[in-house]
């Protein structure tokens, strides 16, 4: 996942032509995004229980 998330966004840094986003493109990134919203929230000494709430309000 990391080597699809890396080249896809070398690819869209450098203008090159970009196809259709690929399932595994996709999850990888939003895996990532859920991912920094709950080390952001952890590092804002947030609690497991309402980092778990805030997360699934936003997904």
């Amino acid at each position: 996942m990391a080597d699809k998330f890396s080249k896809r966004r070398n690819d869209i840094s450098h203008g090159n032509e970009v196809d259709v986003f690929t399932d595994i493109e996709v999850i990888a990134y939003e895996l990532v995004r859920k991912c920094i919203y709950c080390i952001t929230l952890e590092r804002c000494k947030f609690s497991d229980e309402n980092i778990n709430n805030i997360v699934n309000k936003i997904f």
